[in-house]
């Protein structure tokens, strides 16, 4: 739905100036933990994306941050935010069935005959 270079762009961007996106050359060599990559895996695993980002392959070596499969993954995620945002704030009208143009009506209580107009 949404499908926008600019604002993939823009959000890697972001993503790099808050030290969440972060190529590093080499290794430590003062240690084998490095706490930009030990936060950089809680931040992805909390949204989710740790099948798509490996922190290891994709940071830390000077891997490849963007891709056509990860570029894919986040317009698929902000579609569903879209649709998630869409049907939360919307104000749908009722819709108004005239009294005889339905004969039956299925509720939690059965099958009814109604009697006046429907409104769902």
């Amino acid at each position: 739905m949404i499908r926008s270079s600019e604002l993939v762009d823009k959000l890697v961007a972001d993503l790099h100036f808050h030290k969440f996106f972060y190529v590093n050359e080499g290794d430590n060599m003062f240690t084998d933990r490095n706490e930009f990559l030990s936060q950089a895996e809680s931040f992805i695993s909390s949204m989710g994306l740790e099948k798509e980002i490996n922190v290891h392959t994709d940071f830390f070596h000077g891997g490849s941050v963007i891709n056509d499969s990860k570029i894919n993954y986040i317009y698929q995620y902000i579609d569903d935010v879209f649709l998630d945002y869409f049907f939360r704030t919307y104000d749908f009208k009722e819709i108004i069935f005239p009294k005889g143009f339905c004969y039956e009506q299925i509720t939690p209580k059965g099958i009814v005959h109604p009697d006046s107009d429907i409104i769902i």
